[in-house]
C-alpha cells in the first residue's frame, strides 16, 4: 500500500514539476521576445540603416546634388529591408520615413517616426521650444530666431566636434559656427588693384576674393560625417560704409550661394544686450554678447567697405575696423544644417550640448 502510494505521489510531483517547467519555458519565451524588441533609441538607426541598404540596392534613385528624396518605412518592410514594426518595436500604430538629401555628394538621411506611444524629435522643434521673450536665450523675430546675450545655451555636437548655434532662418535651418577660429590667417584679398594701380592691395568684391577661395577650401577638407549634414545656402556680402552704423543695414543686398559663409557686421553685434549697443561700430555692442566673447584673435568678416575698392570689416579684440584686405585675419567658418536632423540627446549647454544624428 505504501509503495502505491509513494507512486501516486512520484507521478504527481512528475506532474506539478512537468507544469512548472513548461511555465518557465513560456516565460522565457516571452522575455525573449520582449528583449528581442528594439528600443526606442536605436528605432531610428535600424531604419536609416535600412535606408541605407536600400539605396545600394537602388543607386538610380538617390537625389540629384541639392535635391530630396523621401521613402516610406512600408517600402523598407515590403521589400524585406527591416522587420515589420509589429516584430520590431512594443511600440503601436507605428509610421515612419526617411528623408534623404544629396549635400554636395554626402547622403544625410534623416528619420522620422511616429507611433502612439513614442515620436522623434527633430533639432528645430527642439531648440525652437526654448525661445524666451526676456533674459538672455533664444529669440523670435519674424519668423527667424537669433541667440541673445553672454551665457547662452546654443551648443551643439555635430561629428563629436562643438558648435554654436547663432541663428535660425524662416525655412527652420539652422546657422552653426565653429567654436574655434581657424589654425591659419589669410588676406581678405590680394589681387592687384585697377583703382590704386598697386599690386596686392586687394580687392573687396567678396564673389571672387581670396577668402571665399580659402573658407570653401576649409570646407573641402571636412570629413564626409561632418559634410553630409551642411546644405547650400545663400550668404550675405554686401557693403557698408563706415560711416554707416546703421543695424538696420541691409547687409544681404548681395549674396552668393555656398556650402559655407562668414559672420556679417549685424549679426555679430546683434547678441549683446547692453542698451548702448544702437549700431554695429558702437563699443558697448562687445557686452553681454556671446560672439564676443568667444574670440580674443583678428577675423574677418564677410563685408567690404563701400567706400573704397581695397577695404573690408575685420573683428579685432571684439571690435568691429575697417581694414586694408591684404592684411591678414583669422576666419570664423559658418555653415547651416536641415533643421529636421532628428535630435538625439541635449540642453545646448557646454558640458551637454545638443547631439543630432
Amino acid at each position: 500500500m505504501l509503495n502505491i502510494d509513494n507512486k501516486k505521489l512520484y507521478k504527481m510531483l512528475g506532474s506539478v514539476m512537468g507544469v512548472l517547467i513548461l511555465i518557465l519555458v513560456f516565460i522565457f519565451i516571452i522575455i525573449g521576445i520582449a528583449s528581442s524588441k528594439v528600443s526606442d533609441k536605436k528605432l531610428p538607426l535600424v531604419i536609416e540603416q535600412a535606408a541605407i541598404k536600400y539605396y545600394i540596392d537602388h543607386e538610380d534613385e538617390l537625389p540629384l546634388e541639392g535635391e530630396k528624396n523621401t521613402l516610406d518605412a512600408s517600402t523598407l518592410i515590403s521589400s524585406k529591408y527591416m522587420k515589420s514594426f509589429e516584430k520590431m518595436t512594443k511600440n503601436t500604430g507605428c509610421s515612419a520615413k526617411v528623408v534623404t538629401t544629396n549635400n554636395n555628394g554626402e547622403y544625410s538621411h534623416i528619420v522620422s517616426i511616429d507611433c502612439n506611444e513614442f515620436k522623434t524629435q527633430s533639432i528645430y522643434d527642439v531648440v525652437s521650444n526654448t525661445a524666451t521673450t526676456t533674459g538672455e536665450g533664444l529669440y523670435s523675430d519674424n519668423g527667424t530666431y537669433y541667440y541673445k546675450g553672454e551665457y547662452v545655451d546654443n551648443y551643439i555636437q555635430i561629428n563629436n566636434e562643438l558648435y554654436r548655434i547663432v541663428s535660425i532662418d524662416e525655412d527652420g535651418n539652422l546657422k552653426l559656427t565653429s567654436t574655434v577660429l581657424s589654425d591659419s590667417s589669410y588676406s581678405w584679398d590680394d589681387r592687384y588693384n585697377v583703382e590704386k594701380q598697386q599690386d596686392g592691395l586687394g580687392i573687396n568684391n567678396y564673389e571672387v576674393s581670396r577668402i571665399r577661395e580659402y573658407i570653401n577650401a576649409i570646407y573641402s577638407k571636412y570629413n564626409s560625417n561632418l559634410k553630409k549634414h551642411i546644405i547650400k545656402s545663400s550668404w550675405c556680402v554686401g557693403t557698408r560704409s563706415i560711416n554707416d552704423g546703421s543695424k538696420t543695414l541691409d547687409e544681404c543686398s548681395n549674396t552668393v550661394s555656398d556650402y559655407v559663409g562668414l559672420i556679417t557686421l549685424e549679426e555679430y553685434v546683434r547678441p549683446s544686450t547692453d542698451v548702448n549697443c544702437n549700431g554695429v561700430f558702437d563699443g558697448a555692442c562687445i557686452n553681454y554678447n556671446y560672439l564676443s566673447a568667444m574670440y580674443e584673435k583678428n577675423f574677418w568678416t564677410a563685408i567690404a567697405v563701400s567706400d573704397n575698392s581695397y577695404e573690408a570689416f575685420r573683428i579685432g579684440s571684439g571690435y568691429i575696423e575697417e581694414k586694408r584686405t591684404y592684411i591678414s585675419g583669422k576666419v570664423l567658418v559658418m555653415f547651416k544644417i536641415d533643421g529636421s536632423n532628428l535630435y538625439v540627446s541635449g540642453t545646448g549647454t557646454l558640458t551637454d550640448p545638443y547631439v543630432i544624428r
